[in-house]
């Protein structure tokens, strides 16, 4: 059996071998089966192991966040804690607290000052005409007008009659009572300052002490408030673990029983026609892969090992000689109906590559030596086709007019002359002996 992901999507493929077609259909079905089923009833039993643990650990939860929420509710009893809204209550009338304090200062200041230039007036020899709090009184205001009148009707009284006159006696006695008034005004206006500073400076010091007891106030409650944002924190901790729980523990409770399976079969396994393998095709393409392969490991190999020539450029670099000509094997350039005797081929296929092979051949030896009278062929090995290119170089040379004379040097093969077809009694042994010309 195995199993396997359709490309990039969720499905799963189920594949199931067997001998026989129908038992593999069935098999795969029944395990599609359990597969769907299988995972709802696991599911649902997950579901109530997962209820079991979240239900007991909420309830350790709630009792830790009771107990946190006591343990806050004695402490802020215990320290008299106001809650956060009191408190900023108690910073806003601290802060009330500090203005009134420095109004009433500033108050208490002015009168303080007033009094005692009205008090240095007076100490100056002033009768009190010239002290600022009198100027605006209008009691004085009227009593000083009062005193002018009587001033001037003095003045008159006296420019007509006597110092002894009653009439003059009694202008200078409302005088004196106006005079009198004045000073006893004045004395009231001082006393109205004296009084009203002193009223000044008890309001600025009570309300400097109720500032100090709210400042004192507040620095025992924010020494209490470290403690207490601790247990505040660990309340809200609990709390929200707790909540956390209980929402977890809701949905659990309400999705046991409900649960419906993920997966569905989409295609039921049908009992199939043809077998699953062997693959022919396959096995033939892999063995004609195969094939090919090990084909090219043996040719490179071959080549690999060859230590042959296969280029002029080759003879050349690596022995260091003049590279004429290469003669291609007559098979290798002519059809099989054309082929016969190499030595014919010259002449009787002119336009063929193995003649043409050769007049390049006779070319090359032209340009390289300078009147040629001496070619000499010869071979590494035996059977490598030097009686051919001799017979075959010859013709061609004779085929171009040249005088040609062919010697075979090869004294106990004598292949030229079984080429021909007239072996001669007389060879190259017995004219270098001497004996014949």
């Amino acid at each position: 059996m195995t199993t396997a992901r359709t490309g990039a999507t969720y499905t799963l493929s189920i594949s199931f071998e067997s001998e026989d077609a129908r038992e593999a259909a069935r098999v795969a079905n029944a395990f599609a089966e359990q597969y769907t089923q299988g995972s709802v009833t696991e599911k649902e039993a997950a579901d109530a192991r997962s209820l079991k643990e979240i239900g007991s650990r909420m309830e350790q939860a709630r009792r830790q966040a009771s107990d946190d929420a006591a343990a806050l509710a004695r402490y802020r009893l215990a320290y008299n804690l106001p809650s956060t809204s009191d408190r900023s209550l108690t910073e806003q009338e601290i802060s009330a607290y500090n203005q009134e304090v420095t109004s009433a200062r500033a108050q208490a200041a002015e009168d303080a000052a007033r009094l005692a230039i009205a008090r240095q007036q007076l100490g100056s020899g002033s009768s009190g005409e010239d002290v600022g709090e009198t100027l605006g009184s209008p009691v004085i205001g009227s009593l000083r007008q009062q005193q002018a009148l009587h001033a001037a009707e003095i003045a008159s009284l006296s420019s007509k009659y006597g110092p002894r006159h009653p009439d003059l006696q009694r202008a200078r006695s409302q005088l004196q009572a106006v005079d009198a008034q004045i000073r006893d005004e004045i004395g009231r206006v001082i006393s109205n300052l004296s009084a009203r500073a002193a009223v000044s400076q008890r309001r600025a010091e009570s309300l400097s002490g109720s500032l100090q007891a709210s400042e004192g106030a507040l620095r025992r409650d924010n020494i209490a408030m470290v403690a207490l944002q601790d247990l505040e924190q660990r309340a809200q901790a609990s709390r929200q673990l707790y909540e956390s729980y209980l929402g977890r523990h809701r949905e659990l409770a309400a999705r046991s029983g409900i649960r419906r399976p993920e997966a569905r079969v989409l295609h039921p396994a049908q009992p199939s026609d043809v077998p699953a393998r062997p693959n022919i095709l396959l096995n033939l393409t892999l063995a004609g892969a195969i094939g090919v392969g090990l084909g090219l490991i043996c040719a490179l190999f071959a080549e690999l090992q060859f230590s042959g020539f296969s280029s002029g450029e080759e003879v050349e670099q690596r022995l260091g000689l003049n590279y004429l000509c290469s003669i291609p094997e007559l098979a290798s350039v002519t059809s099989r109906k054309a082929r016969g005797n190499p030595v014919d081929a010259v002449i009787d296929q002119p336009r063929s590559a193995f003649a043409e092979a050769f007049r390049n051949l006779r070319t090359s030896i032209a340009f390289s030596v300078e009147s040629p009278k001496i070619i000499a062929i010869t071979s590494a090995l035996p059977s490598e086709g030097k009686t051919t290119v001799a017979l075959c170089l010859a013709r061609s040379m004779a085929e171009a007019c040249d005088a040609i004379l062919l010697i075979d040097c090869d004294v106990r093969r004598r292949g030229v002359s079984r080429w021909i077809g007239s072996p001669r009694a007389v060879g190259l042994l017995e004219v270098l002996r001497g004996g014949q010309p």
